[in-house]
């Protein structure tokens, strides 16, 4: 089994990807209340498994009706964004039919599911949690976690994959919103952790080389203008998150061994842990184990 904090590098990289693809062409902001938003929309179908296979494939949206409403406060609280700066923020996508407003709360309209943008983020966020798995695997994690079955047959559940892997970005980033103050210091921190180990070529976490990262990367990377990441920087700076190196920044292997951080990396192992299950429950891991276990035997 790896050390929590190598399974929390490679997924660190797992949802920094699946973010930018959800946030095309919205800015990082947009994109993470734009989930959230979503997310909670759909928990009815998180806690009933004849849901989940009801509506998991592309073709088989769920309905408006079965959308629940989440008021901008509650999305407000659990970014750790203004509430002013998430209503106006809403209210403007509103415009173009991004959202929908009830007197319970605001929610993405099914209408706004079914464009091909999102067909293709969908398609690229079930083939790279795909990889994951055969990643983790690999790293010795998982081994507890069954198949589950029977095996999904079909159109692949794009949607319902979606939805478990959604929420597990949630859960992965709550604890580090709650030691880093909110949501765009935690996309920024977690980057610079990504971008500083992303050659390391499987080196364990505190004997890899960590190369400092420059700003306009970073910012380029989440969709951030660079004085918005040079503010967070200085800010993760002083808390002891991040340190300079020349023109650039890292997160170091102090940072990690803090016991708020170890314990962020082992929630994270439990919350990986959850979601794989459900999708074990949804059959999709027998069909991704298949295609691991058909290439080895190729080789």
């Amino acid at each position: 089994m790896a050390h929590a904090q190598d399974v929390m590098q490679v997924t660190a990289g797992f949802l920094l990807d699946q973010v930018r693809d959800a946030r095309q062409p919205l800015d990082l902001l947009d994109a993470l209340i734009s989930v959230t938003v979503t997310q909670a929309n759909v928990e009815m179908l998180m806690r009933d498994l004849d849901l989940q296979r009801t509506y998991a494939t592309y073709n088989a949206p769920p309905p408006d009706e079965l959308r629940r409403p989440i008021s901008i406060n509650a999305v407000a609280q659990s970014l750790q964004l203004p509430f002013e700066t998430v209503r106006r923020r809403i209210a403007r996508l509103s415009l173009f039919g991004a959202y929908r407003s009830t007197r319970e709360g605001v929610y993405v309209p099914e209408l706004l599911l079914k464009a091909p943008g999102h067909r293709k983020a969908l398609r690229s966020a079930y083939d790279r949690l795909s990889a994951l798995y055969g990643r983790l695997l690999a790293m010795g994690e998982l081994t507890e976690i069954d198949d589950f079955g029977p095996r999904w047959e079909g159109d692949p559940p794009l949607r319902a994959v979606g939805r478990i892997s959604s929420e597990y970005l949630l859960r992965f980033v709550e604890p580090i919103i709650g030691e880093l103050g909110d949501a765009v210091n935690a996309t920024v921190w977690l980057e610079i952790l990504r971008s500083n180990t992303e050659a390391g070529n499987g080196v364990g976490w505190e004997e890899v080389e960590r190369r400092p990262v420059g700003i306009s990367q970073v910012a380029r990377r989440v969709g951030v203008p660079v004085q918005t990441v040079r503010r967070r920087v200085e800010a993760l700076v002083a808390a002891g998150a991040c340190a300079r190196a020349g023109r650039g920044v890292f997160a170091p292997a102090e940072t990690l061994r803090r016991p708020e951080f170890m314990a962020i990396a082992e929630k994270n192992r439990s919350n990986l842990e959850r979601m794989f299950a459900n999708l074990g429950r949804l059959g999709v891991l027998a069909a991704w184990r298949e295609a691991i276990e058909a290439k080895v035997r190729a080789a």
